[in-house]
């Protein structure tokens, strides 16, 4: 289970204890309850993440990462690489 999940086993029994999906039993996890949890772990530390790697919008990216709206609107005027598609990429902004 914990290389379909690209943890460690540690870090596997860590989240079992955290409550995330069930312990394991006998050295074994429940496929489906772990995918399960592991999604749903996912999703709850993205919605808390304060900074994000990328944004919907020059507004959004302001506003997620207090960089003022004005240095992003001036990053983009000479051909930024963080604009190249719709969401603003935070790494080429910073880069």
């Amino acid at each position: 289970m914990a290389k379909l999940a690209g943890l460690t086993e540690r870090r596997l029994r860590e989240l079992a204890t955290e409550g995330w999906f069930p312990k394991s039993a006998h050295g074994a996890y429940q496929l489906v309850p772990v995918i399960q949890g592991l999604l749903r772990f996912s999703r709850e530390r993205d919605q808390q993440r304060i900074i994000q790697d990328t944004y919907d919008s020059i507004g959004s990216c302001a506003a997620g990462t207090g960089v003022p709206l004005t240095t992003i609107r001036q990053a983009k005027r000479p051909g930024c690489s963080a604009f190249r598609g719709s969401p603003v990429d935070l790494a080429s902004l910073l880069r």
